[in-house]
């Protein structure tokens, strides 16, 4: 079982355990702390009925949900056996007494009323183990004594393993530590080196204002400079203005020089 026996659970398979009987059928467990109204089932007719009124229906439905749960998860636990039994005649089964302004109903759940049909053509047994279950009072932590050596066993391999990744991990620790530390006297030394880089940049920068100040003193003297190339440049551009023109005078110049020679070639020919 997944879950404890609830205290009415445990009283119905206890009483139904000392009844002495081989085997019970669905009845047997609706019956026990039935509810208001009346329970009819007939697995040969094929037919559930209820009479209650309308306020006993709901906890009637609990009541036949709560037992038919219970009959599957023993059957699934291996604490009951069931069997067919196939009816050859009628065999109308019921329990409870209707009140007074009672209703006669069919179950409103279909599939509750299958489950109910299918259990109702079983005969169930206990098992042993069920029984021998009942008489510790259902408790679920006894344990047999193979399971406890298993369970020991499974400690001290478990204690064993925890123990050696342990050691393995305290070997990575220590490990890590000396690499953190090692990273540590790195970082110390590059924050000496960089401090003194920053003292060099400071000595730099104020000899830099220094030179900037200098500067800022000749300004006046580099305006002068200034004006004197400017008067230079102008120079300059006469200069190739007036070179750009003796130029032109050359070429001419030679040209002259040319038709000169032929005259002079052509008047010696003709003499």
């Amino acid at each position: 079982m997944k879950r404890p026996l609830s205290k009415e659970e445990k009283k119905l398979v206890k009483s139904l355990i000392q009844s002495g009987r081989e085997s019970f059928g669905l009845i047997d467990f609706v019956a026990f702390n039935f509810p208001k109204g009346k329970f009819e089932i007939s697995t040969f007719q094929q037919a559930i009925s209820l009479k209650v009124s309308d306020e006993e229906l709901e906890q009637v439905m609990n009541h036949l949900v709560g037992r038919l749960n219970l009959i599957k998860e023993l059957e699934h636990a291996g604490y009951l056996s069931v069997w067919s039994k196939l009816p050859i005649e009628d065999n109308t089964q019921t329990c409870g007494n209707p009140s007074v302004d009672a209703n006669t109903i069919f179950l409103p759940d279909i599939s509750v009323a299958s489950e109910l049909l299918k259990y109702g053509n079983y005969q169930m047994c206990f098992s042993d183990s069920l029984i021998e279950w009942s008489k510790r009072n259902f408790r679920m932590n006894t344990i047999s004594s193979g399971f406890k050596y298993a369970m020991y066993a499974l400690l001290i391999v478990v204690g064993v393993d925890l123990l050696y990744h342990v050691q393995i991990i305290g070997k990575n620790i220590r490990s890590d530590h000396q690499t953190i530390v090692d990273n540590n006297q790195e970082v110390i030394e590059n924050q000496k080196l960089n401090r003194q880089i920053i003292d060099s940049l400071q000595s730099q920068s104020k000899y830099l204002i220094l030179i900037t100040n200098r500067i800022s003193n000749n300004t006046e003297n580099m305006k002068s400079v200034e004006l004197l190339i400017n008067q230079q440049r102008t120079s300059i551009q006469n200069l190739e203005y007036q070179i750009e023109s003796l130029e032109k005078e050359l070429k001419i110049n030679k040209n002259l020089i040319k038709k000169t020679d032929s005259l002079l070639n052509l008047s010696s020919t003709n003499e």
